[in-house]
């Protein structure tokens, strides 16, 4: 019997709609035809091949649902047969049936190796068979369908990051203008504007485009720790420099809540090792949530001390309402405010809280809060010991005065 080497539709059932195109590959023309009648009963397309050889003829152009392969075959055997079906794209993830005499387990164990999905040994049960048939062409169909969505999602995210990151430049270019030229009308590089009314106009334009490009950066910067892009970008700093990433911009958005801020303990004798930018915009957002919800007339402080057991505590305290441990939960979560109404007394994204212990955890480091009965409530950012660096002064870790 000469091998089918295209799949015949005549055979297949009147009224009968192929359900998969398999390919059989045995050197045993009795094999053959019975695998080809079983598998045809069930309203299978099907292909046959006598050897490894001639079945990677037809793969090389065509693919198939199923390849159903016998492990002993002369030139290519079934074990080569799967390794190069593996290595090829279109039939890496095609499902693969061995049907075998071989009963030993190195056999078995080599044939799983190669790639095989499951095996059946000879002879063969038609029956149970055919429902294995069914069985790995479900499970194959499964798959495919979450590699579809997997890939649909890859798509998607590329998109979304192609897109914002043609919206970081087309936004934040024209956000720059206004804003720059908005400080130089504030500055009088020229004289004086005229009327009143244009300097409050100019200071809302200010304020305004800081405030959406504040906005806009926060989004930026979530998406990117969404899809694990952000990098850490290490260097060895001073604690001055630290406190000099957020101070200047947050002492100007103290005084427009008209809230007090201090900063004490950021000592220019000991040395951390982070990413200065975005540790920074960690406390920077740290203390921007305290400024938000502190009265007028309050005060945040700031403070860098060694705990005993050598870490470095940078706590942010505010003079606020204070937040229950449920609260902290769920303003740790994104896009969470106290209140999430449009006509909120507080702006903002929501994304603060969840920018700043994303960037923490980066780092190594604990953010834990403590909510003091009085009122008003305790950021504290723990950073490893591994961190510090007491280049100047190593007395400085061991200096009371500067324990936590």
């Amino acid at each position: 019997m000469h091998a089918d080497m295209t799949a015949r539709r005549a055979d297949v059932p009147a009224g009968t709609e192929p359900q998969a195109s398999i390919l059989v590959v045995d050197d045993d023309p009795t094999m053959l035809e019975l695998a080809s009648v079983f598998l045809r009963q069930e309203g299978h397309f099907v292909s046959t091949a006598p050897d490894g050889s001639a079945a990677w003829d037809v793969l090389v152009s065509q693919s198939y649902d199923l390849a159903i392969v016998d492990l002993q075959m002369p030139r290519t055997n079934g074990f080569e047969l799967i390794k190069l079906m593996r290595d090829h794209p279109a039939h890496r993830d095609t499902p693969v049936i061995v049907i075998t005499s071989l009963s030993d387990t190195a056999s078995i164990e080599r044939a799983f190796a190669a790639g095989a999905t499951t095996f059946v040994t000879k002879p063969v049960n038609w029956p149970l068979f055919s429902h294995e048939v069914h069985y790995v062409l479900r499970a194959s169909a499964a798959e495919d369908g979450l590699r579809r969505a997997r890939d649909e999602a890859q798509a998607i995210n590329n998109r979304k990051d192609g897109l914002l990151s043609i919206m970081s430049h087309e936004l934040r270019t024209p956000l720059n203008a206004i804003i720059g030229f908005a400080e130089v009308l504030q500055a009088h590089p020229e004289g004086p504007l005229g009327a009143k009314s244009y300097e409050d106009y100019v200071a809302e334009i200010l304020g305004g485009g800081r405030r959406l490009l504040a906005t806009l950066n926060d989004m930026f910067l979530y998406s990117s720790v969404l899809s694990k892009d952000t990098e850490l970008r290490e260097g060895d700093y001073p604690l001055s420099s630290l406190a000099s990433e957020f101070d200047g911009a947050m002492h100007d958005r103290a005084r427009e809540h008209g809230v007090r801020l201090k900063l004490s303990g950021f000592d220019e004798a000991v040395g951390l090792r982070c990413d200065l930018h975005l540790l920074g915009r960690a406390l920077a957002n740290l203390v921007d949530n305290a400024i938000k919800f502190s009265p007028s007339d309050g005060t945040v402080s700031v403070e860098a001390n060694i705990s005993m057991d050598g870490k470095l505590v940078i706590s942010v305290r505010d003079e606020g309402p204070g937040m229950s441990e449920e609260d902290i939960a769920r303003y740790l979560a994104p896009f969470m405010q106290s209140d999430m109404s449009l006509c909120r007394s507080v702006e903002g994204l929501g994304l603060g809280l969840t920018i700043a212990g994303t960037l923490v955890r980066l780092h190594g480091a604990e953010l834990l809060f403590d909510v003091r009965a009085q009122g008003g409530t305790i950021a504290r950012v723990l950073l490893p010991q591994s961190r510090l660096q007491h280049k100047h002064h190593p007395e400085f870790a061991s200096s009371p005065a500067r324990r936590a």
